[in-house]
């Protein structure tokens, strides 16, 4: 293996920390699950908002007050719901809404769901950009409970902050790691 001048990899080599479930990385990623559901765990018990829950971002959403069926798909991907073209987010709503029924409870678990893979996105690509393990257990420790997402977890209507952060931080280690091979 050779290094650089500080015994670091060069770009060419993953670093030994990047292996997706070592030891480390395994115990990292309970911790990091354990201090999401902590820090959020009471959003379970949230219901549905009187302001953008009920218009038709949800409660009055024509996918979900409709039955599925595929020409349902089609029209997320061509027509706009509530003004706004996300059928991405429309999609996931119809998810929830066949798993979990009008439960609230459901809306928000999988927001606290996609929030704590995002924390784990964060971790690992800290690990990626050569931050150290240290660096990257307390900056996805601090992401997970920064109160600047608050909202995206607790708000039923804010997935698309959750799910356009997965998206993003999962393209970017995608792009990491097929740059460094």
């Amino acid at each position: 293996m050779a290094s650089s001048p500080r015994n670091r990899p060069t770009p060419e080599e993953p670093l030994p920390d990047a292996r997706p479930l070592g030891n480390r990385n395994r115990a990292a990623v309970y911790l990091l699950i354990l201090v999401c559901a902590l820090a959020y765990f009471n959003v379970l018990g949230n219901g549905f908002l009187n302001y953008d829950d009920h218009n038709e971002r949800i409660l009055k959403n024509p996918f979900l007050l409709t039955p599925w069926s595929w020409s349902h798909l089609a029209t997320a991907f061509t027509q706009a719901t509530a003004g706004y073209y996300d059928p991405v987010y429309v999609l996931s709503y119809v998810i929830d809404h066949r798993l979990w029924g009008w439960n609230p409870a459901g809306f928000h678990f999988d927001n606290l769901l996609l929030h704590t893979a995002n924390s784990v996105l964060v971790f690992f690509l800290m690990l990626r950009l050569r931050g150290g393990y240290p660096l990257a257990l307390v900056s996805s420790l601090l992401f997970a409970v920064h109160p600047i997402h608050v909202e995206s977890v607790a708000w039923a209507t804010s997935r698309k902050d959750v799910l356009s952060m997965f998206f993003a931080l999962a393209s970017f280690r995608v792009y990491l790691q097929g740059r460094s091979g």
